[in-house]
């Protein structure tokens, strides 16, 4: 990431009005925790193109990363606004609106991102987790079924999917999906 890092400053050096190359930056930046670096390179490409809706994508995870909810939800709903296919926005959008605990808001995110990529195995599964949270547990189970089908290395699917398998009757099915999310990542707590 450092050298990538360099690059990215040499590029600016180059050319200072390349929005791609401060959006860049602030991922890789973002990848070594530098929050408000991150933010500030986001912006930045923001300024210098503001239609970039990948950049205003990027600025609603630095933000909610940050737990400034509020301003990540409104960068999230201007690169919809720009890019209205934009899946990765929606989820994003719905994770937010979660972590207010709108799980509506959430859950009508969520399934317009798998309808606009139904492949989305994230989408799926915290589609499942709203669900969950509001103890509507066939349909949780559907969305980890439907999650795992997609990624089978997804452990906290797995997880989850026995978090919802909560009837007695289930149990032994349950047992195996944690067995499972264990094997997939023995480090999971």
């Amino acid at each position: 990431l450092d050298e990538a890092i360099a690059c990215y400053h040499k590029a600016i050096e180059l050319d200072p009005k390349c929005a791609a190359a401060y959006n860049t930056l602030g991922n890789a930046l973002h990848d070594q925790n530098k929050l408000p670096e991150a933010t500030a390179c986001y912006r930045k490409a923001i300024e210098l193109e503001p239609k970039f809706a990948s950049a205003h994508y990027h600025l609603g995870i630095a933000l909610r990363d940050q737990k400034k909810l509020d301003e990540a939800i409104a960068a999230y709903r201007k690169a919809i606004k720009l890019d209205p296919k934009y899946d990765r926005a929606h989820n994003n959008l719905g994770l937010a609106l979660a972590d207010q605990n709108k799980l509506d808001e959430a859950i009508a995110c969520y399934r317009k991102a798998i309808e606009l990529d139904p492949k989305n195995a994230g989408a799926h599964y915290n589609l499942g987790n709203a669900l969950l949270d509001q103890k509507k547990l066939d349909e949780a189970i559907a969305c980890y079924r439907k999650a795992i089908e997609l990624d089978p290395k997804y452990a906290s699917a797995h997880s989850n999917l026995g978090n919802a398998l909560h009837d007695p009757k289930k149990q032994d099915e349950a047992i195996a999906c944690y067995r499972k999310a264990i094997e997939l990542d023995p480090k999971n707590v």
